[in-house]
This record gives C-alpha cells, structure tokens and sequence, in this order.
C-alpha cells in the first residue's frame, strides 16, 4: 500500500546454525591444541621439492593440515581463514615455523644439510612489528642455518603494504633466510615491481601448470614467464607437478 516502507531481512535457518558452529568448534580445538592441552589436531605434512637439472630433491615446503577430533580432516582453505578471523594466526604461524625448523634440524642431523625448508607466511604475520625478531628467535632456539630457511609469500600482500612488505623483508633476507613470492601470476603485481624486492625465487601457480596440460597454447606464455623471471636473476619453482607430460615440458 501506499507510504509502505519494503526492507530486505534475511531469516536465520538451520544451516546458518551449522555453520557458525563448525567455525567455532575448529576456533576452538585450533586454540586448544596451540595451549598444548589437546595433540594431534594439528601436523604438518612435506612436498617434496625437485631441481629439474639433477632430478635430486632439494627441499621441501611444510604445509599445515587439522585432523579435527570431532569433524575429521578440515581444509587449510577453512582453517587459515578462521585462524586469521580468530586473532589465532600469529601463535598458528609459529607453531608452523617452529615445526618445521624442527624437522630441518632433523635432517640436517641425518647428513642432509643442503635441504631446505620453505614454510608459508600470511599476510597478518608478516605485517606484525615483531615478526622478523620472532624468526630470528626461532632460528636459533633451533640452532638451524638461517639460508636452509625459505619464506613464501603470496603476492596478493604486496598489493596494499608494499613498503612495509618491503622492510621486512629486507630485514629477513639481510639474516640470510630465502625469500619467495607464492602463487605468482595469478594477482597484479609486475615482474618491474618484483625486480624491486629483495627475493630469490619466484612460484608460479598451480594454474598455469594445469594449463599444460588443458590448453597446448598457453604452454609459450608459461616459457616467456619462466624467461622473464630467470632474466631477473630469480629462480623459478613450479607448484603441482603431478604428471610426466607437465614435467617434461617444464625441463624444456
């Protein structure tokens, strides 16, 4: 009728419900298990890493996984999101570093001493004042070389903090510890602007090695990237190679 007012409203159902209660139940066995009164919620698990030239394994990069007692296996997709929505992301990210620091030292232990490990930073830790003091803590608490250390980052936390980004970085690479750029490609920053950073290798995403495989034709824009990044002085690491017809193509 006339002079009525239309509002939107949204009602609460059943799977609103379930939801919210599946992020608090995975909030609160990540803090459970990060004040050490619950074990096995969280592990990390290795990928190996392979130089093309050799065939020999060269590192690994850590990758955090959550075995929730109640919801079995939750995806890191969910769990950093929540992590990072439940101010858990910073004691996550140390619980990582600190894990996988532990396992370098078990194989530089094991005669293995050229491995390196590379872990994943988020955007939050890296932008955290203490951030570089707190590796450097670790670094040594685990009495690990800083250069078997690699930091991967994404680009998309170069976008907006690029100064600051920067800093920190320079900060970390000046202690010896391996810089990459995660999942490049795939955002908006320029090889000009990475030419810039303080780095030693650069990721190309997951996407374009599917490409290979899905389109003949982007195979010679992969080849100009990898050109482009060599041409920087940068190494390049391909993630997800899982079949013959990527790899081969890649070593050529």
């Amino acid at each position: 009728a006339e002079g009525d007012v239309l509002q939107d409203y949204t009602l609460f159902d059943g799977k609103m419900a379930a939801k919210l209660l599946r992020q608090e139940t995975i909030a609160r066995e990540m803090r459970e298990f990060l004040s050490q009164s619950a074990a096995d919620t969280m592990y990390l698990v290795y990928q190996p890493k392979t130089d093309l030239k050799s065939n020999r394994i060269v590192g690994f990069e850590a990758l955090a996984r959550m075995n929730s007692p109640s919801l079995g296996a939750v995806s890191p997709v969910e769990f950093i999101k929540i992590a990072e929505r439940q101010d858990l992301i910073i004691p996550l990210g140390d619980w990582v570093l600190e894990t996988a620091c532990r396992f370098l030292k078990q194989m530089t232990a094991a005669g293995y001493s050229d491995l390196h490990v590379a872990v994943n930073i988020s955007g939050i830790q890296l932008l955290h004042e203490r951030f570089a003091d707190r590796v450097n803590e670790i670094i040594n608490q685990m009495g690990i070389k800083p250069h078997n250390l690699e930091l991967e980052i994404t680009e998309s936390v170069l976008i907006e903090r690029f100064s600051e980004v920067k800093k920190t970085l320079e900060t970390l690479r000046e202690m010896g510890i391996k810089i990459t750029i995660d999942d490049f490609g795939t955002g908006y920053s320029s090889l000009a602007r990475m030419e810039s950073l303080p780095i030693d290798s650069i990721k190309i995403d997951k996407y374009f090695v599917d490409s290979i495989l899905a389109n003949e034709g982007r195979r010679p824009i992969i080849r100009d990237l990898i050109s482009m990044v060599h041409n920087l002085g940068l190494e390049v690491v391909a993630e997800g190679v899982e079949q013959e017809l990527q790899r081969s193509c890649l070593v050529e």
